[in-house]
């Protein structure tokens, strides 16, 4: 189904009526899709000055930000969506104009990756292999790693992709952390989690 909206004005001069359409414009109740990001504000305004009140109608799997029933007026469709789980989830809203026209908005909620392997790993000695298999919250990530430099290791700073396995010499006579930063891909999605070792 689809709705137009006309915005107009009309002039009564004497015995002529005047009509003024300062606007037309088309929308398709069915077909308003938009995702984001968990936690980023959604804003969404597909007529321009238009009021909107918009009414949550179904939820399917785990948001926080919205219930069904729920409603808010206002000039820009805005609320902030957090997706509790690993996997999308969809938020439906009906919408109504001031003008009376109604359509659904259909919003994608997707994940943050984040990894669900410990963040940190058992002690290692100076010239032994360092090896970690990290694992994300969400399926299909991409995960690459960068280390910096640190004075008291001799091994040069380096990056790569999932498992660094990579030797590590120490020059301290004391235990020394090595961080290793991942930047986690799912998508238009990305995180970045800090790794310590040893």
């Amino acid at each position: 189904m689809k709705f137009q909206v006309i915005k107009f004005f009309y002039r009564l001069n004497k015995k002529t009526l005047s009509l003024f359409i300062l606007s037309v414009i088309f929308f398709s109740g069915l077909n308003a899709q938009i995702s984001t990001c968990s936690g980023n504000a959604i804003s969404y305004n597909p007529i321009s000055g238009e009021t909107y009140t918009w009414t949550v109608t179904s939820i399917t799997g785990s948001v926080s930000g919205a219930n069904v029933g729920q409603s808010a007026t206002g000039t820009i469709i805005n609320p902030t969506l957090i997706n509790t789980s690993s996997s999308s989830a969809t938020v439906t809203y009906d919408v109504k104009t001031l003008s009376n026209s109604n359509f659904t908005l259909v919003v994608t909620v997707n994940p943050i990756p984040n990894l669900s392997s410990s963040l940190t790993a058992p002690a290692i000695c100076s010239g032994s292999q360092f090896n970690y298999n990290p694992s994300s919250t969400v399926t299909g990530t991409t995960l690459t790693w960068t280390r910096s430099i640190n004075s008291d290791i001799s091994t040069p700073p380096t990056s790569g992709n999932n498992n660094p396995n990579e030797t590590l010499t120490s020059i301290s006579s004391i235990p020394v952390a090595v961080n290793y930063i991942y930047t986690l891909n799912a998508g238009m999605y990305q995180s970045t989690n800090c790794f310590c070792c040893c």
